[in-house]
């Protein structure tokens, strides 16, 4: 248990700069360190794992999207705020899916409730 702990310590740090990862190599470093995370299913590490994708994948956008819808959905059943938040904003939109204002006020919800400031916002528009 010390170890995903530490780990996920590692993963917040990360984290914090994963936009600031502009090269395959670091962005392949920093799957290393989550690897395991997201094979146990760890809700955020699953969430960022959907965010990006490596050259050396060769995923087309058309793999890319099912990938990421897949684990988006996986990610927000774990738990992860940042999913719930991507998920709705795809509701919200009709993006990739129907539209559906309802569906997407309680995704806002849900992450609002995990304290994800983006969806107090929209929530808080939203009704």
């Amino acid at each position: 248990m010390e170890t995903v702990k530490y780990t996920k310590v590692v993963f917040m740090k990360q984290g914090t700069k994963a936009d600031s990862l502009s090269c395959d190599s670091e962005l392949e470093k920093f799957y290393g360190l989550i690897e395991n995370m997201v094979e146990e299913s760890d809700a955020d590490a699953l969430y960022f794992y959907s965010c990006s994708s490596l050259r050396k994948w060769h995923e087309t956008d058309e793999m890319f999207d099912g990938r990421r819808w897949a684990l988006l959905l996986k990610a927000a059943a774990a738990g992860s705020p940042d999913a719930l938040y991507g998920l709705a904003m795809c509701y919200f939109a009709g993006d990739k899916v129907t539209k559906d204002s309802e569906k997407a006020s309680s995704l806002f919800k849900q992450a609002a409730e995990k304290g994800h400031v983006k969806s107090k916002f929209e929530y808080g528009l939203a009704w």
